[in-house]
C-alpha cells in the first residue's frame, strides 16, 4: 500500500533514512520479500524447531539471555552515538511517555501481578513470548525515531496499541492486591480497601483517557488557545486571494494535502490545527510559503506583511505574515 501511494516500500517514513543508507535508492517491493519477509520465515521455522531448546535447555536459556543483553547493549551504544547531546531532563521526559503509553494505573498493576507470579514460580514460556512482544514493540517504535529524528522522544500514543498486552498481568495484580487486603485487614477496613481500589483504579484509567481533551475545555490557557487558531485562521481566509489547489513536493516526513494556502510555523507540532482550519496544508522547510506564523519577536521584511496583532498561543505568543506576491501558477508551483 505505502509503495502504491508513496513509490516506496517501508512499514513507515521513519525506516526511510536506514533504507536508503543500505540500498541507496527508494525501496521497492522487492526488497520486502528480500530482507523482510525471506528472514522472518526462516526465523519462524528455526524457532519452530530450535524453540523447545531454546526454552527448556538451560544452554538455550543462556543463549537467549546472551542475546538480549547483546541486543540492549547495542541499543545503549547506538543511542550514545546518535544523541551526544541527550540530557537528564529529555530522558526524564522520555520516561514518564513510556509510563503513559502502558497506561499508567494498569502498568503499575502488571508490574505487581508480574512480581507476584514469579514469586510463585507460576512463571511460563508464554509469558515470556508475549513479555518479548511487548518490548520488542517498544524497542522498535523507539529505534525509528531515534534513527530518523536523531532525538530522544516518543509519544504514548505511539505506544498505547501494544499496552492490553499487559492488562492480563494487570488482572493477576489486582487479584493479589484483593487477596493481600482479605488477609491482613480486619472486615470493615477490607471492604473500604477494596471498593477504594476498584474505584480508584478505573477512575484514573478514565482521567488518563480523556485528561487532554477536559484540559481543553477547563484550562485557561487551553481556551485562549482555541480562540487563537480561530482568529488566525478566519484571517487566513480572508486575506488569502490564490488558487485553492496546488501540486505539493514529495515529502516523506510531513503529512501534507494538495490545498492552498500554504502555511509555515516556527513551531509546527503546535500550530497544525491553523493549518486545518484555514483549508490550507503545512509548508515544508525550503519552500516558499504564502503565509508564515512566527513568534511576537519576529520581523519579516517585504513583501511580507503582518495580518492582525499578536496573539497569545500556550507558552507563545504568534503572529500572523502573508507575501503579497503569490507562489503558485495555476495549480503547480
Amino acid at each position: 500500500v505505502n509503495h502504491w501511494v508513496c513509490q516506496a516500500a517501508i512499514p513507515g517514513s521513519r525506516f526511510l533514512p536506514l533504507m536508503q543508507f543500505l540500498l541507496g535508492r527508494l525501496p521497492v517491493p522487492g526488497d520486502f520479500y528480500l530482507y523482510f519477509a525471506l528472514p522472518g520465515t526462516i526465523c519462524f521455522f528455526a524457532l519452530c524447531c530450535f524453540g523447545g531448546f531454546l526454552l527448556r535447555s538451560h544452554a538455550g536459556k543462556l543463549v537467549l539471555k546472551i542475546l538480549f543483553f547483546s541486543l540492549l547493549a547495542a541499543g545503549f551504544i547506538l543511542i550514545l552515538r546518535l544523541l551526544p547531546g541527550t540530557t537528564v531532563r529529555m530522558l526524564g521526559k522520555f520516561g514518564r511517555n513510556l509510563f503513559r503509553g502502558s497506561n499508567p494505573a494498569l502498568a503499575i498493576l502488571a508490574l505487581i501481578g508480574i512480581i507476584h507470579i514469579f514469586r510463585q514460580k507460576q512463571w511460563r514460556k508464554e509469558y515470556t513470548l508475549l513479555l518479548w512482544i511487548f518490548l520488542l514493540q517498544y524497542l522498535l517504535v523507539i529505534f525509528q525515531i531515534v534513527l530518523h529524528e536523531r532525538c530522544l522522544y516518543v509519544s504514548g500514543r505511539y505506544l498505547l496499541p501494544c499496552a492490553p498486552l499487559l492488562y492480563g498481568w494487570s488482572a493477576c495484580g489486582l487479584i493479589f492486591m484483593t487477596s493481600l487486603f482479605r488477609r491482613y485487614l480486619p472486615f470493615k477496613a477490607y471492604r473500604i480497601a477494596f471498593y477504594t481500589v476498584y474505584t480508584v483504579v478505573p477512575a484514573v484509567c478514565l482521567w488518563h483517557a480523556y485528561a487532554t481533551v477536559l484540559n481543553e475545555y477547563f484550562d485557561s490557557r487551553e481556551r485562549q488557545q482555541i480562540l487563537t487558531i480561530r482568529k488566525v485562521s478566519a484571517l487566513i481566509r480572508e486575506h488569502y486571494r490564490g488558487p485553492a489547489y496546488y501540486t505539493p513536493r514529495k515529502s516523506f516526513q510531513f503529512y501534507r494535502n494538495n490545498k492552498a494556502p500554504e502555511i509555515l510555523f516556527f513551531n509546527p507540532w503546535k500550530d497544525v490545527a491553523i493549518t486545518y482550519f484555514a483549508g490550507g496544508s503545512l509548508a515544508v522547510p525550503g519552500t516558499e510559503p504564502d503565509f508564515i506564523i512566527s513568534d511576537e519577536h519576529c520581523r519579516m521584511p517585504a513583501p511580507w506583511l503582518k495580518r492582525g496583532d499578536v496573539y497569545p498561543f500556550g507558552k507563545y505568543k504568534i503572529q500572523l505574515w502573508q507575501q503579497l506576491k503569490t507562489n503558485h501558477a495555476g495549480t503547480g508551483k
